[in-house]
């Protein structure tokens, strides 16, 4: 999600989604799933911040992510919940200015799903 630009390498959507896909059928461990979503979207966040806009394709995957993330973080325990809370949050806030409606949809979302946090 966050490939070595410099070195012409490409972004690899389809081959990150598979290894969380593949990870969730080996391990069925939520915690590490929750993990893997938010990772992801974080560093498909932080591609754009450091090098600019993408395209509409990238961030329909990463608000698809962003939504099976916070669903998976809603049924943790409330330890594990509080942390995951706090960076999807921050991947919310950090993506203001990024295009293609994406801050809206990640906006909505969490605050579908943390209504407390307005």
């Amino acid at each position: 999600m966050y490939p070595d630009v410099h070195k012409n390498k490409p972004i690899q959507i389809a081959r990150a989604k598979k290894a969380i896909s593949d990870y969730s059928k080996a391990v069925g461990d939520a915690l590490g799933e929750a993990e893997l979503m938010t990772f992801f979207v974080e560093q498909g966040n932080a591609l754009t911040i450091e090098y600019g806009d993408i395209d509409e394709g990238f961030y329909a995957a990463l608000n698809l992510m962003y939504r099976r993330a916070i669903k998976k973080v809603c049924y943790l325990p409330d330890a594990s919940r509080d942390a995951f809370k706090v960076r999807l949050e921050a991947i919310m806030r950090s993506s203001a200015h990024i295009g293609w409606g994406y801050h809206d949809e990640l906006r909505a979302d969490y605050f579908r799903a943390f209504p407390e946090e307005k």
